[in-house]
């Protein structure tokens, strides 16, 4: 990924709302700190299944794929007996600012939400300086546009809220 791992790393730590997970080396995995209350923690890691063993249901993930940077939210699987909460959260993302990977609530991990960094072309042709800025002016544009967009989204569930107290 060019670096573009560390450099994203650096960022999700120097953002004090955001905390940095493990991944696959080809991806970045974080959360976000308010986002970590009970319900929201449910998620299961199964054996030979790239997820995450924080517990967190949702994750964000930065990775290429097919020459494109992309950041994702993904829904992942829960404990035993927690469904509901991810039905619910499934029943959420409906609705924009979300945009499913698929209509239909599956027993899988997948994106609720999707925006693509930048094209090939664009990407390829940057030098180290400019690949740095670029970085920076769609990082700004998560953290103040995207990001603040779903948290309202997500923090109008009560049910989520509720339990944290």
């Amino acid at each position: 990924m060019r670096n573009l791992r560390t450099r994203f790393e650096e960022l999700i730590k120097q953002e004090p709302k955001l905390i940095l997970d493990k991944a696959a080396q080809s991806i970045v995995c974080f959360g976000v700190k308010d986002w970590d209350v009970p319900i929201l923690l449910q998620g299961r890691k199964e054996e030979g299944k790239k997820w995450t063993d924080s517990g967190r249901i949702l994750q964000f993930y930065i990775y290429d794929e097919k020459e494109k940077l992309i950041t994702d939210l993904f829904l992942g699987k829960v404990s035993n007996g927690s469904q509901e909460t991810r039905q619910k959260l499934f029943d959420m993302a409906q609705k924009p600012p979300f945009n499913p990977q698929y209509k239909s609530l599956y027993d899988k991990h997948f994106s609720i939400y999707k925006k693509s960094f930048w094209k090939p072309k664009t990407f390829e042709e940057m030098s180290e300086i400019e690949l740095e800025a670029t970085i920076r002016c769609y990082w700004a544009q998560f953290l103040n546009e995207h990001l603040p967009e779903i948290d309202r989204a997500l923090k109008k569930e009560q049910w989520i809220w509720s339990t944290a107290k």
